[in-house]
């Protein structure tokens, strides 16, 4: 008799996890379809005249790209540690950090000319179509990152707190900035992961912890904004 008791609260228990994860898939595929699409009337219709294109330092980033897709190709005839070197993130005029024009590096097309200073104030169609690429890879990897986030918050808040928290991460910071061709979504996801790094560490400081905390590309980036301050 009780162990009939004890086994109606356990399928009871079941079926309500059961439930609850099929309600968050259907409504995360709902916040896909969403964003996607609130992504791609951002990119038409906002950030994308010639002149909004050569303003906040877009088309140096698209210079900067550029020039490095060629690090993209080592020479290990130099020797394999400045091949090495040469490959990873470096590339930099002393205001942009170097990992966003690596990471946009790998969206550029072989017959894309690298701009030239007298470029500097033209667009040309190449990278106009170059400038959306971008734009759609930072809604592509937000939407990822932030899918992922709902999966693991999700396993921990309830399915409310964690919808919130993808649609007030996703609408309210990352999704506005994704229509820019600059490193602020890239550094945002960064920075949350440090973050929550450095939450973790304080319940329980493992090394992998403390070092993907302390050597992160977002922890390097803040650390020498807020250097002055």
């Amino acid at each position: 008799m009780g162990d009939k008791e004890a086994a109606a609260p356990r399928k009871k228990d079941g079926s309500s996890s059961l439930f609850r994860w099929l309600s968050f898939i259907l409504l995360t595929i709902l916040f896909v379809v969403a964003y996607v699409k609130m992504g791609g009337l951002l990119i038409s219709q906002t950030n994308h005249t010639a002149q909004q294109i050569l303003g906040g330092d877009q088309k140096h980033n698209i210079r900067l790209a550029l020039e490095t897709r060629e690090d993209l190709s080592p020479d290990f005839n130099k020797g394999f540690t400045k091949a090495l070197a040469d490959f990873f993130p470096h590339r930099t005029d002393g205001v942009v950090n170097p990992l966003w024009p690596w990471v946009a590096a790998w969206l550029a097309t072989p017959d894309h000319p690298t701009p030239t200073e007298a470029d500097a104030a033209t667009v040309t169609e190449k990278d106009e179509d170059y400038f959306n690429r971008g734009r759609w890879f930072h809604v592509f990897m937000t939407c990822t990152f932030l899918v992922m986030l709902g999966l693991s918050a999700c396993r921990i808040f309830s399915l409310p707190a964690s919808l919130n928290l993808m649609l007030l991460g996703g609408f309210g910071a990352l999704l506005p900035r994704s229509a820019y061709f600059q490193p602020e979504p890239l550094y945002f996801v960064f920075f949350f992961l440090t973050w929550v790094a450095c939450i973790s560490a304080l319940s329980h400081n493992t090394l992998w912890i403390y070092g993907s905390s302390e050597r992160s590309p977002a922890s390097r980036t803040w650390q020498r904004a807020l250097f002055p301050l």
